[in-house]
């Protein structure tokens, strides 16, 4: 007896939960708050893009990518007037003499070793005009050993070797060679990863590469910012509807807000999220990181 009387008492001191029919709902409402709902949307237009973010940055890859500088330069024009003469060897060049200049860097995170390399990269003309020189002029970092190969200038190949390659590592090529500034530039190889290189392609123009690509990149970032402000701005007035329905529910009973609500709000929220995601890459450094 006295033993199930002391279980008994002490059983009796533990408090019960109460389970009262307002309890649960009370635990609803509290959620239901429109303040956490406003934390709630704020908190997802800034998730997504850091989700996107830290994946992109996570990620191990390697991307090989090249850009041949818009703007080439006419050493000698064939066919007008001229004191000047341009001696490759022993051979007097008689047609066009042009210059341009092609950048090669790892855009991706993973480093790119020689042993990475399936297919030799090389610089290649199209048509296959002789090269007359063929010479590093910047590099990124001394340490990454870039390297071409004289031996097949007159094919109009350059390949082109280096000790690694980390991110952003590279170099810029100069090119002098027997043709016309239409002759295009391409850079062919396949690296472990990556079956194609990617090609950066500026637009063509008068003026330097550098006024061309902040141009470009003005245009895009005013897009953008017109999407992204538009969006924030209908996305901010859906929050207002629905803080205002939530105020009305309460002095209202029975009114539920419409399904419209529920379905619009959302899409914006997605909007938000990939303007930033765009504005985020617009922001990088178009081309090469080390400049023409």
């Amino acid at each position: 007896m006295l033993a199930k009387r002391g279980v008994g008492s002490f059983m009796g001191g533990i408090p019960k939960l109460a389970n009262k029919p307002g309890q649960r709902h009370d635990l609803l409402s509290r959620f239901s708050n429109p303040w956490i709902g406003l934390l709630t949307a704020i908190f997802s237009v800034v998730a997504v893009p850091l989700a996107i973010y830290l994946y992109f940055a996570g990620a191990r890859t390697r991307r090989l990518s090249y850009s041949v500088n818009p703007v080439k330069t006419i050493v000698v024009k064939g066919g007008e007037a001229s004191t000047l003469r341009v001696l490759h060897g022993d051979q007097d060049i008689k047609g066009d003499v042009t210059a341009a200049q092609v950048a090669i860097w790892n855009d991706g995170t993973e480093s790119i070793r020689p042993e990475n390399v399936l297919s030799p990269v090389c610089i290649l003309l199209h048509p296959a005009v002789p090269i007359l020189e063929a010479r590093i002029r910047k590099v990124s970092r001394g340490v990454i050993g870039t390297a071409i190969d004289a031996s097949r200038l007159a094919d109009g190949v350059v390949p082109v070797s280096w000790k690694i390659l980390e991110h952003n590592d590279g170099a810029v090529i100069q090119l002098i060679f027997a043709g016309s500034t239409e002759t295009d530039i391409e850079v062919g190889g396949i690296v472990e990863g990556q079956p194609a290189l990617f090609h950066v392609k500026p637009s063509r123009g008068s003026a330097s590469p550098a006024v061309v690509l902040a141009r470009e990149r003005k245009a895009r970032l005013v897009v953008i910012a017109l999407l992204l402000a538009s969006s924030t701005l209908a996305l901010l007035v859906q929050i207002s509807a629905r803080l205002v329905r939530r105020t009305r529910k309460r002095s209202l009973a029975g009114h539920e807000p419409g399904e419209n609500s529920k379905t619009t709000f959302w899409p914006f929220v997605l909007i938000v999220c990939m303007a930033l995601f765009m504005l985020w890459q617009e922001l990088r450094q178009p081309g090469p990181p080390f400049g023409f």
